[in-house]
Formats: structure tokens, C-alpha cells, sequence
């Protein structure tokens, strides 16, 4: 016990934020990133982690993600043209 360190979850651990300042050690953060990127690209569609999948899985996996990520940087990109 006197090695055990509580991790406080902050506000803004939890908080949605632009995926280029998002902690990738964080253990909730880390774990969130790929399930809220649908989030981030307007369409809400959740990703599920395909851990000790079949291939198949892993592929369709990379696709969505490589289609939300897409859809979330045009979004972005739409953002910061606005607010110049």
C-alpha cells in the first residue's frame, strides 16, 4: 500500500479535445481515443477495439478508422477556416 498513488481523472482528461494534444499514456484517454473518433468526424459511429481478432477484423478496424480520421480532419479543417 504505501507504494499505491491515486490517479485522479481531471475534467479535462475526460474532456473532448483535438486528437493532436490528446495524451496517449493517459490509461482513460488512451483507451477513448479510437471510440470517440466518430465523435470528432460528426458521425457518432463508435470504433471497437479488435484485439486478438481475426484479420478481417483488423482490416475493417483500419478502414473506419482511416475514414472517421479522414472526416474528422475536414471537419477540423472547416473549423479553423471559420474562426479566422
Amino acid at each position: 500500500m504505501g507504494r499505491y498513488r491515486r490517479n485522479i481523472l481531471s475534467r479535462k482528461a475526460l474532456s473532448p479535445s483535438p486528437p493532436s494534444t490528446v495524451n496517449f499514456h493517459h490509461p482513460t484517454v488512451s483507451r477513448s481515443l479510437a471510440e470517440r473518433v466518430g465523435d470528432y468526424a460528426g458521425t457518432g459511429e463508435a470504433v471497437a477495439d479488435p484485439f486478438v481478432g481475426e484479420l478481417e477484423e483488423y482490416e475493417a478496424c483500419a478502414e473506419r478508422l482511416t475514414r472517421l480520421v479522414a472526416l474528422a480532419v475536414e471537419r477540423l479543417r472547416g473549423d479553423a477556416a471559420k474562426s479566422r
